[in-house]
């Protein structure tokens, strides 16, 4: 049997005063708020956050400041994934609804700990940590997504890099948190497939 998780971190809505300019691209310009590695859920939700502005900007087609479910679809949100996230039931996501504390506790960090769990079936020696080598097969593949302004040739090099925190050639799980926030922060999914 095979089960396949297509695990995408495509999250909405900016948020005011994190430090780009909705009128810039964020992903053009590397974000400044990641300068810390994450070390935790606030770090995630930052990372979330950071993400969301430059999804909001592609996605909101009407330039109305919140997404129907159609401009909602055109980035991956389908039906279960838009109705807890709109809280007040007018059929439409605002930047609020999505980068609300509830929808963070209940849908976002939720999502980040089963794409934790995800990783695991990538390490193939069954040692407790991805090395940068277990990445490289065909069930694991980092795609930039389409408000990604520049995309990196080396993304996965530089986000391996980056969250290894102690240098010892592989990702724990507590660094898989940093190799994840990583990537939603610079507008690329992850897909993942695991066969069992």
């Amino acid at each position: 049997m095979t089960k396949s998780a297509a695990l995408a971190l495509v999250l909405a809505f900016g948020l005011s005063g994190c430090g780009v300019a909705r009128t810039a691209s964020p992903l053009a310009v590397k974000p400044a708020a990641l300068t810390v590695k994450a070390k935790g859920p606030a770090d995630v939700v930052r990372a979330i956050k950071v993400s969301a502005i430059a999804m909001i900007g592609y996605a909101d087609k009407d330039h109305d400041a919140k997404l129907s479910p159609a401009e909602a679809l055109s980035v991956g949100y389908n039906d279960k994934m838009f109705a807890p996230l709109d809280a007040n039931k007018d059929g439409f996501l605002t930047e609020a609804e999505i980068t609300s504390d509830t929808a963070i506790n209940t849908v976002w960090m939720p999502l980040m700990g089963f794409m934790g769990q995800m990783f695991g079936g990538l390490d193939a020696n069954k040692d407790g940590a991805i090395t940068r080598k277990e990445l490289d097969t065909p069930n694991f593949k980092v795609t930039a997504t389409p408000w990604q302004t520049a995309p990196e040739a080396d993304i996965v090099d530089k986000g391996f890099a980056f969250s290894d925190r102690n240098a010892d050639g592989g990702l724990d799980q507590e660094e898989r948190v940093t190799f994840l926030a990583y990537f939603v922060e610079h507008g690329y999914k992850l897909n993942i497939s695991i066969h069992g």
